[in-house]
């Protein structure tokens, strides 16, 4: 983001997805952006340019998947003053330059995203080039500006493909597994006997469905929706990045379709309409991806017995559920768990909610914001939480 100095603060992490550690070092790409038409030179010293940077308190990291702000070890610096040329950086006129920051952390939790911004005080900046700043310049500050700075919040997700992969290779052998999605633990199969395994388990009654566990990107895929009703599944899932069920009539002919039994099929659907899980968390969507490419149908639903409520936490969920599966990933409490867990599922033909669960407020003021949809107030029952 740019200050009034005409600075620009941008964070970028070397690497979308980091392996677990016990003692970490998060690295961040840091670019600063000079928006000015003219040459400035800039005091290092408590800023993003500052080689100790990562211990100066600039940087603040924070747990998205638990919604709390991580200690990042700081120390206290002292100066020698006045500053000399080392301690000075100079940008010339719509450059930039790009230094890499390690944030030491004690450790990050596999399956969490982090977000990390930067915001200080540029303490001394000289709107001319290094060469012109004098020995008094640097004692006094003499004709520098001072300005604060904030940057963009970057993310990052932790250790999660190995875990995806392991997954994968279970569920392929005709496995069982309970995995963390945003909205609560699921429990998911691709081969029938084990989806059928799991329809019993959870004491399912013969109306409810399995769904779909997918991608906006499959979802693009397979479901069949007017141009209007495809922009308003973009705006949730991609722009607003919210989880969401979609239920749209779906394609017949697609392969994974293609290769449900005929019982498994009549469990999934309701007439022409199939469910979809998007937006599931990290984890979900790299399994969900997996199984695409294989052209393998990854179906799922809450870890739990029907009616008792979709489990947050893998220690809440039923004994006999935990039994049935093969492989349990636990990444601890998941997001979305409140007010409820368990995902919002709208009826994309009608625009019809089917059930009310996570960001069900946020789904409801972008359809009457950008849509001038209206749909029902949340009535809190708890019909639709199972």
């Amino acid at each position: 983001m740019e200050s009034k100095l005409g600075l620009q603060v941008t964070l970028a992490p070397q690497a979308q997805i980091l392996e677990a550690q016990e003692a970490f070092a998060l690295p961040i790409k840091v670019s600063v952006h000079n928006a000015a038409d003219s040459t400035v030179t800039i005091l290092r010293w408590g800023t993003p340019l500052d080689p100790q940077a990562g211990v100066l308190g600039i940087f603040e990291i924070c747990d998205t998947t638990d919604k709390r702000k991580l200690p990042v070890p700081t120390i206290m610096v002292s100066r020698k003053l006045p500053a000399s040329e080392d301690d000075l950086v100079e940008i010339q006129a719509r450059h930039t330059i790009d230094v890499t920051v390690n944030l030491p952390i004690q450790s990050l939790d596999k399956g969490h995203e982090y977000s990390v911004r930067a915001q200080g005080t540029w303490h001394a900046v000289w709107p001319t080039e290094l060469s012109n700043v004098t020995t008094s310049q640097l004692r006094d500050n003499e004709g520098a500006y001072r300005g604060d700075f904030i940057s963009n919040e970057s993310s990052v997700s932790i250790g999660l493909e190995k875990d995806a992969r392991a997954v994968f290779e279970v569920l392929k052998r005709g496995g069982i597994a309970i995995i963390p999605m945003s909205v609560g633990y699921g429990i998911t199969a691709i081969d029938p006997d084990a989806l059928n395994r799991i329809f019993r388990v959870k004491r399912r009654e013969p109306h409810k469905r399995h769904a779909m566990v997918g991608s906006y990107y499959l979802h693009r895929d397979i479901h069949v929706l007017p141009p209007q009703e495809a922009s308003i599944v973009k705006l949730l899932t991609v722009d607003l990045e919210l989880p969401l069920g979609i239920v749209a009539p779906y394609r017949l002919d697609h392969p994974i379709i293609r290769k449900l039994p005929p019982d498994i099929l009549a469990q999934s659907v309701v007439g022409d309409t199939l469910a979809m899980l998007v937006n599931g968390g990290a984890l979900l969507e790299e399994l969900s991806r997996l199984a695409a490419l294989e052209e393998l149908p990854l179906m799922g639903s809450s870890a739990n017995i029907t009616g008792k409520g979709t489990k947050t936490v893998v220690e809440d969920i039923e004994p006999e559920i935990l039994e049935v599966a093969d492989i349990v990933i636990d990444y601890g409490r998941q997001k979305f768990h409140h007010p409820r867990a368990s995902s919002t599922i709208i009826d994309f033909r009608t625009i019809k909610v089917v059930r009310y669960g996570a960001c069900y407020d946020v789904v409801q003021d972008a359809l009457s914001r950008f849509y001038g949809i209206k749909v029902p107030d949340d009535p809190w029952n708890v019909e639709y939480f199972v």
